[in-house]
C-alpha cells in the first residue's frame, strides 16, 4: 500500500468510493460538497493505493486560519475493503502529517453514528451530537483529540510501526 498525495486523476476513484459508501455512511446529497472539496487548489488530501486495486481509500485535513486546529476531512474506504485496517492507516497517516504542524493543539472530526466509535478508539472524545445533523437518519457526531507533545510522539511511533518503519510518502 502507498499513502500519497491526491492527484486530479484520482477524482473518479474517489467519487466511486464515496458512492459505494452512500447512503449508509454519506448522504447522497453530500456528493456536491465532496466534489467541491476535491476541486479546491492546494488541498491536503491523500489516497491509499494498492498495486492490485488502485485507489482504495482517501481522506484529508484542513487547518484553521491560525493553525491551532486541524480538521480531518472526507475520509472514506472503498466498501469492499472495510474492516481491513485501512481507516486506521489513513487516519494515522494524516495525523502523522499534522504532527509537523507545531501550532496544532486539537484535531477535530465530524462523523456519523456509524463511525464515531472508530475515532473514540483512536483517542477522540465526543463533544457534540446532533440527531439527523447530516441528513435524515444520519446523526452528526463531533469529536476532538487534544494534541500535546506526548500524543504527537505516540502518533509518530504508531505510524512507523503500521507503516513498517517507512517514512510517510508526501510530495508536498
Amino acid at each position: 500500500m502507498l499513502f500519497s498525495n491526491y492527484q486530479p486523476e484520482y477524482k473518479p476513484a474517489c467519487l466511486s468510493i464515496f458512492e459505494g459508501n452512500a447512503p449508509y455512511y454519506f448522504a447522497p446529497q453530500e456528493k456536491d460538497k465532496f466534489l467541491s472539496f476535491l476541486n479546491r487548489i492546494g488541498l491536503s488530501y491523500f489516497v491509499i493505493k494498492s498495486k492490485v486495486d488502485g485507489v482504495i481509500a482517501c481522506g484529508g485535513y484542513s487547518l484553521s486560519e491560525n493553525n491551532t486546529v486541524a480538521w480531518l476531512r472526507w475520509d472514506m474506504v472503498r466498501s469492499s475493503h472495510h474492516q481491513q485496517g485501512l481507516g486506521t492507516y489513513l487516519t494515522l497517516g494524516r495525523m502523522a502529517l499534522i504532527c509537523n504542524e507545531k501550532q496544532v493543539a486539537t484535531i477535530h472530526v465530524g462523523t456519523s453514528q456509524h463511525t464515531y466509535p472508530f475515532y473514540e478508539k483512536m483517542g477522540f472524545d465526543i463533544y457534540q451530537m446532533t440527531k439527523n445533523g447530516i441528513a435524515s437518519g444520519i446523526d452528526e457526531y463531533r469529536l476532538c483529540l487534544n494534541f500535546d507533545e506526548y500524543k504527537r510522539e505516540t502518533i509518530k511511533r504508531e505510524w512507523r510501526m503500521i507503516n513498517n518503519g517507512q517514512k510517510l510518502h508526501n510530495d508536498r
